[in-house]
């Protein structure tokens, strides 16, 4: 889409007069939002948007920016989270997607896409909830044509005042006639009422079990479904046929991400890795920058963070992505990467936040401009 094509939207969501205390989504009063999916949704998402935000509370502020009749993207917001919380924001021309993740960034939290819906939660459950409704989709895919049907069945969503999160799962398992086994491990909790655009079944279990950091699995050929601990560790693989610039391209995925499983044969890659990780490697073989629009220097911001019990590697991306720079790993420092750590700190400089994460791997880092470069501490 060029950029003179583009309708830029620009949102001052501070003077929007405060809504009522409700978790988002939600339904409209006097008639549903037709939410974008799809190829619009797709075009949304890349589109630039202008937000302004002065002390904003979370829910409102997220409620505004989904309804808003330029917007229309379903955001679901997780029960962890302070839907009170003040939050300032202020991006511009930013595309949505990019402008979601800035959003995430001053909340202190995570953002991923679940189907058509922009789901906000704590790290890295975010993450890892991403990665854990595609190993369901592959996993179901491979059940019985029938079980498949059932349990991809893609339906448009829609809950009441007061329901219960317990209740909704039983309503899917009514939907898909199967049998939900623990379903008393869900605790007790009122939700306001909520409309959703069209999502697959596991989807919808997914969204409604990951507030209370638990998943699922299919059993008994279909007929019942486990309920689970939430993986903490998890991959998906992937095929990408390289073609054109993509041959070479795909020479930095080494290098960006060193602890993920790749093989590489002739012009075809296949790499196990989490689905932000997967993002990560489409944007690199397409030659997209990976480098932010965020201007304030890193070292000139203040850091709050806690990770506990998280490889060196994924904690290092992680951090890179919420700061929007690239990181590069020199290849000597693979072995240390793996070292699991964690980090509790509030208002850090980048250094003490750097060292934090790196000395106990003996490792150091080197930031030049929007890039960050890991490696050894000593030669």
């Amino acid at each position: 889409m060029s950029q003179t094509t583009r309708r830029i939207v620009t949102l001052f969501l501070a003077a929007l007069p405060a809504l009522a205390a409700v978790l988002v989504p939600l339904r409209c009063p006097a008639q549903d939002v037709v939410w974008k999916t799809g190829p619009l949704l797709r075009r949304q998402l890349e589109s630039p948007v202008s937000i302004t935000w002065a002390s904003r509370p979370l829910r409102d502020g997220l409620h505004n920016l989904s309804t808003h009749p330029d917007i229309r993207v379903a955001m679901f917001l997780d029960r962890r989270i302070d839907p009170e919380l003040r939050v300032d924001l202020s991006v511009k021309d930013l595309p949505l997607e990019q402008a979601l993740r800035q959003l995430a960034k001053s909340a202190r939290m995570g953002v991923c896409m679940i189907g058509p819906v922009a789901y906000f939660g704590p790290e890295p459950a975010t993450g890892r909830l991403a990665t854990r409704t595609a190993a369901l989709d592959e996993a179901i895919s491979k059940l019985d044509p029938a079980v498949r049907r059932n349990l991809g069945a893609v339906r448009k969503w829609q809950w009441d005042e007061l329901a219960t999160p317990r209740d909704l799962v039983k309503q899917l398992a009514e939907e898909a006639s199967v049998e939900v086994e623990e379903i008393d491990s869900i605790q007790h909790d009122l939700w306001p009422a909520a409309d959703l655009p069209p999502l697959s079944w596991t989807d919808r279990l997914s969204l409604v079990l990951a507030g209370f950091d638990l998943s699922f699995e299919v059993t008994d050929g279909g007929a019942q479904v486990a309920l689970i601990p939430m993986p903490e560790a998890e991959t998906v693989r992937r095929s990408y046929r390289l073609v054109g610039e993509m041959v070479k391209n795909a020479d930095r995925i080494a290098a960006l991400l060193p602890d993920v499983q790749q093989d590489r044969r002739g012009n075809l890659l296949v790499v196990d890795a989490t689905l932000e990780q997967h993002e990560l490697i489409g944007r690199v073989l397409r030659g997209e920058p990976l480098e932010g629009a965020a201007a304030t220097p890193l070292d000139k911001q203040t850091y709050t963070i806690s990770a506990m019990n998280q490889s060196v590697g994924a904690l290092v991306r992680k951090l890179a992505e919420r700061m929007e720079v690239e990181v590069k790993f020199d290849r000597r420092a693979s072995a240390a990467l793996r070292v699991i750590v964690s980090v509790d700190l509030k208002d850090a400089s980048f250094d003490e936040l750097m060292r934090a994460v790196l000395d106990p791997a003996g490792l150091t880092y080197r930031l030049e401009g929007r890039t960050l470069e890991i490696l050894p501490a000593t030669p």
